[in-house]
């Protein structure tokens, strides 16, 4: 068991190099270009291929007309003030074993948005920082509403308010605010096609856990949207920060570590206490949560799922193969980005493939060879694929 998980975090953990790095880039020209701040950053995470993609959002002058703030001083504090906050907002969502932020990147946060509220009171900066220091808290929304106003078509926002909505439950509004993320390109197709298979993975009647923005996006509008595993219940990590979230998935039956801070021990915690609703976990969450909880995950498809006894998930993962996901970034890759995400495929085919070579099924081994292999070269991982291989 632990071999195989290993196999999968070599695989997932390969990707981080390319993706911490255009990320660090990011962060760089944040840092060099004060007047235009990231307003989010995704987080980093090395075992996922997600997009890492950010949007600046500019601090107009035009904003600051009817604010009494002189040019000039006041202008350069603005300007500090922002990046200030989007720099700490930044690092609180790249930490790999903790989504919710840290008392000293929290107490930044909290200063620049005093800042605005004092100087700027009217402005989108402080609209919108003031609902994201609040870490999903819902009751904070109505300043995120007075930021959509000022700035429509701010993705910012629609990635913000998406999440509101999930909280909320309300199906229809969370379908429209994703729908404009993948129309303008925040959230890419290729991360949906990929989601649709990660539900496909999830046990029936079961739970996905998800962590970051791809895979809990990708699987509500794969499942909102298209159709997908209506059956599964998607719970977010991110959006556990929110007591009203936790309140709502108390009332659907689910028992919630009583700690405020969602971290690695907050999952560990989660699992333990709802061990039988069938949890799975998303393969892209970094591999810092999976250490305590090793000996009872099992890689089936594209998650893990959770069981305290002993599970044979080559026949979960043989019939998922050949019967139950799509697999269209494995024979048809829509771009890039879902040129890496197919190598999440190959930890389960890397498992498939020792069994069939401890069977003596060599046909088998042969035609699960063959898409090693090409999912090797278009993920750019051939020889580390052809490695491993010869290591089982």
């Amino acid at each position: 068991m632990r071999n195989l998980i290993f196999i999968c975090f070599f695989f997932i953990t390969s990707f981080s190099f390319g993706q911490q790095k255009d990320e660090m880039e990011v962060k760089n020209k944040q840092e060099k270009t004060s007047s235009k701040p990231e307003s989010e950053i995704a987080p980093v995470m090395e075992e996922v291929e997600s997009r890492g993609e950010s949007k600046k959002v500019s601090i107009k002058k035009t904003e600051q007309e009817g604010t009494g703030m002189a040019p000039g001083k006041a202008e350069q504090d603005t300007q500090k003030e922002s990046s200030t906050f989007n720099y700490y907002n930044s690092q609180s969502k790249m930490q790999r074993e903790q989504r919710s932020p840290t008392p000293a990147q929290q107490s930044q946060m909290n200063g620049a948005v005093s800042y605005f509220e004092t100087h700027a009171p009217e402005s989108f900066e402080y609209h919108y920082y003031k609902y994201i220091a609040g870490n999903h808290n819902v009751s904070l929304v109505n300043h995120l509403k007075e930021a959509e106003k000022i700035r429509p078509n701010n993705t910012d926002v629609h990635v913000q308010l998406a999440a509101y909505y999930m909280i909320q439950n309300s199906v229809t509004d969370v379908s429209n605010y994703l729908e404009k993320l993948v129309s303008n390109g925040r959230l890419a197709k290729s991360v949906v096609t990929y989601a649709e298979d990660v539900l496909r993975s999830v046990p029936q009647n079961g739970v996905l856990i998800t962590h970051g923005f791809d895979d809990t996006y990708g699987a509500w509008y794969a499942q909102t949207k298209k159709g997908i595993r209506g059956d599964v219940k998607i719970i977010s990590l991110d959006l556990l920060q929110s007591t009203e979230y936790r309140a709502k998935l108390k009332k659907e039956g689910f028992t919630v570590p009583s700690a405020t801070v969602v971290d690695v021990k907050f999952l560990e915690q989660f699992c333990q206490l709802n061990e039988k609703k069938n949890l799975a976990i998303s393969l892209t969450t970094p591999k810092e949560y999976f250490q305590p909880v090793l000996s009872d995950i099992y890689l089936t498809g594209l998650v893990f799922e959770y069981k305290t006894t002993k599970y044979d998930n080559f026949w979960r993962n043989n019939t998922l193969w050949n019967s139950e996901l799509d697999k269209k970034l494995v024979q048809n890759t829509m771009d890039a980005k879902g040129r890496e995400l197919s190598a999440n495929y190959l930890p389960m085919l890397m498992q498939m493939r020792k069994v069939y070579n401890q069977k003596g099924m060599q046909e088998k081994v042969s035609e699960i060879d063959s898409y090693i292999d090409a999912i090797g070269a278009q993920s750019k991982k051939y020889e580390q694929v052809q490695k491993m291989k010869s290591a089982y």
